[in-house]
């Protein structure tokens, strides 16, 4: 494998590993908000409101200025005010399937041309390098949607929808209860 091949696969992959995060933060303002959680109606997630209790969540909808959503441990609903939760995060593993099998294809794609480039050619097979790069993009670009559309499924995409400023409060602790062991350390 000669110099140039090994850089451009070092920066193949490097671009790669950079492109695979599927998490998304942004603000919304409550028109994109509706909107966004009406197109996701079977996506999981989470709530965190501004007291800092956080609720994993089944489904959820927006009426006015108010979210409403079922929670999934007691299977209860709950409704607080756009103002009193801090963020959204809903997992959407169709989007995570499609993202999935995007990425895994693009690296599955280069890593098959950079292998059949750096092979060189066959003079028995009568195939050149550039022969093999293309069967190899081919078989390693489909090789490699199927397994990041696997992983993608499974893994999901999260989008972050942050609806305040303010970060949330954390949840306070009991006092810790000092312990007398009858002893002295000063001594």
């Amino acid at each position: 494998m000669n110099r140039h091949t090994k850089v451009f696969m070092c920066i193949a992959i490097a671009l790669a590993a950079i492109s695979s995060g599927c998490t998304h933060t942004k603000m919304l303002y409550r028109a994109d908000l509706a909107n966004e959680i009406r197109s996701s109606k079977n996506t999981t997630g989470a709530i965190v409101l501004n007291s800092g209790e956080h609720f994993n969540i089944r489904s959820i909808d927006v009426h006015g200025d108010s979210v409403s959503w079922n929670v999934e441990e007691s299977e209860s609903a709950a409704t607080a005010h756009n103002r009193d939760i801090y963020e959204i995060r809903l997992n959407s593993r169709g989007k995570g399937f499609a993202d999935g099998m995007g990425i895994g294809g693009l690296i599955g794609f280069v890593a098959g041309l950079s292998i059949g480039f750096s092979s060189g050619g066959d003079e028995w097979l009568g195939a050149s390098s550039a022969d093999f790069a293309a069967a190899g993009a081919m078989f390693f670009g489909f090789t490699g949607s199927i397994l990041g559309g696997i992983v993608g499924a499974a893994k999901g995409s999260v989008n972050n929808h942050i609806l305040t400023d303010d970060p949330p409060k954390k949840k306070e602790s009991p006092p810790q209860q000092e312990i007398d062991f009858g002893y002295n350390d000063t001594e």
